[in-house]
């Protein structure tokens, strides 16, 4: 298994469609990769 990491800003100021990008992108990627 190979860690990933994905930089944004303080999870305080993301966009609500970067907050909803990065939540499916990790669950899209954890049932991919588990």
């Amino acid at each position: 298994l190979m860690p990933m990491t994905l930089l944004y800003p303080h999870r305080q100021h993301l966009s609500r469609r970067l907050q909803v990008f990065t939540d499916w992108l990790e669950t899209l990627l954890k049932d991919k990769l588990l």
